[in-house]
């Protein structure tokens, strides 16, 4: 059985808040009930973080950017699974070709 490992809150130095948390301290920063300092202080979040998300710095996905969008993932996985249903399912090779053909058609759309 695979465990999902999850770390204490307050054994590293990295990241020791929850999502929660930054939530309710940028909502107390935009409604100017704290200070940036102060809710970073409150909250014990560090004041770069708290900075970067009020102003909306670093918000994008942390790693490589993926060449297919969540919702073209999903429709890649609902196609295998219909085919999965109809009897052939598919093979890796199968789903390599379905993406070629998804990537081909989003470079030139007048191909369709």
């Amino acid at each position: 059985m695979v465990r999902k490992y999850k770390r204490n809150i307050g054994v590293r130095r990295y990241r020791d808040y929850t999502d929660e948390n930054l939530e309710e301290a940028l909502q107390k920063v935009t409604v100017n009930e704290y200070s940036l300092r102060k809710a970073a202080s409150e909250y014990g979040i560090p004041f770069g973080t708290l900075y970067n998300k009020y102003k909306g710095l670093h918000v994008r996905k942390v790693g490589h950017p993926t060449i297919f969008s969540a919702q073209e993932e999903q429709n890649l996985v609902k196609c295998a699974a219909v085919c999965g249903d109809w009897g052939y399912p598919l093979s890796k090779e199968d789903m390599c070709f379905l993406q070629k053909i998804i990537l081909i058609i989003k470079a030139e759309p007048s191909l369709i």
